[in-house]
């Protein structure tokens, strides 16, 4: 219900679809993302219900990792202070962004989206890690981090286009004003051809006061167009979570963080499928492939319906860009299923900017060769250069 106030600001065909991507510009839907009403009250709900904890921390494992660290997550600003006595400020851009901190090196940025391949790492007792210690100082350390070089450089970016946006603006700015003195001189012509009346009089009067006036408020206008970019300045930040992230203590970690990474990837191609008309069925595990009368194991994730067309897709993703490897099942169905089977990649799932590839009869293409084991693995390269064009 807390949404609903949000919703109801948008055409009712557009509350029906939410999407987390940019939509086309002639689509109805609501596009999900910070500043945007819907996402702000739902985000909002949820630090409400949730952000005492968050900014309490918990303890992760990372399978990536080599030694502890910190990860925090923050919200920040760029607002630009308005002119006038009123004053007051308008947010230019929120943006989450997140900060890795170890014991023996500074903070550096890095992206948010490593928080959601962490695992709860609840047995491990925080006196164990030594750096769970120095949490408040080192905490203390990343927010001057993120002040004085994130959010320092993200204000340099918005100085930067509007100065760049400078010269264009102030043309449109006197092309507007030159058209409200031209629509003025005609006006006055008109009036002093009537003449004679009273009301016509006043008329005439306010006309040239305008007149008078406009050279000022074009100077004004084009003063306040030139210093957009002094006014545009840090609006703060907000920490919104803390984590305390451990190697990984087993194979079983490994093998978990692997799992969250092809979800994420499965996600991304079956939303890829589904925004171009593809009836989509998730048959990665054994009941999800008998729903949709397929064996346990089919050899592939996703079953994909379009008009004239079926799919079978595979989906491998990668937290960053490496090689994949391809079961001896999967090949098999590959060979066998030859332009029905597809091979679907997302590269970068640890990143704000995943990138999916998709490579069409990957047997031909990619496998028909003598193999040693029951696994294939197939580098980046390869599969980038047999893919299909976006």
């Amino acid at each position: 219900d807390r949404l609903l106030p949000a919703l109801e600001t948008y055409p009712a065909a557009a509350r029906e679809r939410l999407s987390v991507r940019r939509p086309a510009a002639d689509a109805d839907g609501i596009w999900l993302h910070p500043g945007e009403p819907v996402f702000d009250a739902l985000a909002g709900r949820i630090v409400a219900a949730h952000g005492r904890d968050a900014q309490r921390g918990a303890i992760f494992a990372d399978p990536r990792a080599d030694a502890p660290y910190l990860f925090h997550l923050l919200e920040m600003s760029v607002e630009q202070a308005a002119s006038g006595e009123r004053g007051g400020r308008r947010v230019l851009e929120r943006r989450l962004v997140g900060v890795r901190h170890g014991g023996g090196g500074p903070p550096v940025e890095c992206d948010v989206e490593q928080l959601l391949l962490l695992r709860g790492a609840p047995e491990v007792s925080p006196g164990a890690v030594a750096l769970a210690g120095r949490g408040v100082a080192l905490r203390a350390e990343a927010a001057q981090y993120a002040e004085r070089t994130v959010l320092e450089g993200l204000v340099a970016e918005h100085r930067e286009a509007a100065r760049a946006e400078l010269p264009e603006r102030r043309r449109r700015t006197r092309v507007g004003f030159s058209l409200r003195a031209a629509e003025l001189a005609a006006r006055r012509v008109r009036l002093s051809e009537r003449g004679g009346r009273a009301a016509v009089e006043d008329s005439l009067a306010e006309v040239k006061r305008e007149q008078r006036l406009i050279a000022a408020e074009q100077e004004r206008s084009l003063a306040w167009l030139d210093g957009a970019a002094e006014r545009i300045v840090p609006g703060g930040v907000r920490f919104l979570v803390h984590a305390l992230a451990v190697p990984a203590a087993d194979s079983a970690e490994v093998e978990r963080y692997d799992e969250r990474v092809e979800e994420i990837a499965v996600g991304i191609a079956a939303a890829w499928e589904r925004e171009r008309g593809g009836r989509v069925s998730d048959v990665s595990k054994p009941e999800r492939a008998r729903a949709a009368g397929l064996p346990d194991w089919p050899g592939f994730d996703l079953l994909s319906q379009h008009p004239g067309e079926v799919r079978n897709i595979e989906v491998k993703g990668r937290a960053g860009h490496g090689a994949i490897a391809m079961e001896a099942n999967e090949w098999k169905q590959a060979c066998h299923l030859g332009g029905s089977y597809w091979l679907y990649v997302v590269f970068d799932c640890a990143t704000p900017r995943p990138r999916l590839v998709r490579v069409r009869d990957p047997f031909a293409k990619l496998l028909a060769r003598s193999r040693e084991s029951a696994v294939y693995t197939i580098s980046a390269a390869s599969v980038l250069g047999a893919a299909e064009p976006q």
